[in-house]
């Protein structure tokens, strides 16, 4: 691991550390080199939940529970379906943030989308109001 992506990595365990909040990740193209850099340094027990490497579409259907209608409209490859493989695996692993990746990262066209496309997106949990 480079120096610059251990620096980066550093802050990461200790905004979510010192946060005292969690985090999960879905992948799909990344192939769960997120989740492994996090895991890399000692400590991401502390915050780190889970990561789900959904790499197919039946994966995305059955263990993301990604509603088949976003993946038929939107494709695997897309932002509706990056937002709702983030909001999906902080609901699975009960974290108060997530990340998701999908994208197409080739060689070829995949869904009529570019190689090199990528879409990240991000939930977070929503904090329930107390009433008196």
């Amino acid at each position: 691991m480079n120096h610059d992506t251990e620096k980066t990595l550093k802050k990461v365990h200790d905004i979510f550390k010192s946060g005292q909040v969690s985090l999960s990740v879905a992948e799909s193209c990344t192939g769960g080199l997120i989740s492994h850099y996090i895991t890399s340094l000692p400590g991401a027990s502390v915050f780190f939940t889970a990561g789900i490497v959904s790499y197919s579409e039946n994966a995305k259907k059955t263990i993301l529970r990604i509603p088949g209608d976003i993946l038929h409209t939107f494709g695997m490859v897309s932002e509706e379906t990056a937002k709702a493989m983030a909001e999906q695996v902080r609901i699975i692993a009960d974290s108060d943030y997530s990340i998701a990746t999908t994208g197409n990262l080739g060689p070829d066209v995949l869904e009529g989308k570019d190689t090199g496309l990528i879409y990240i997106a991000s939930a977070k949990r929503e904090k329930q109001s107390q009433n008196s």
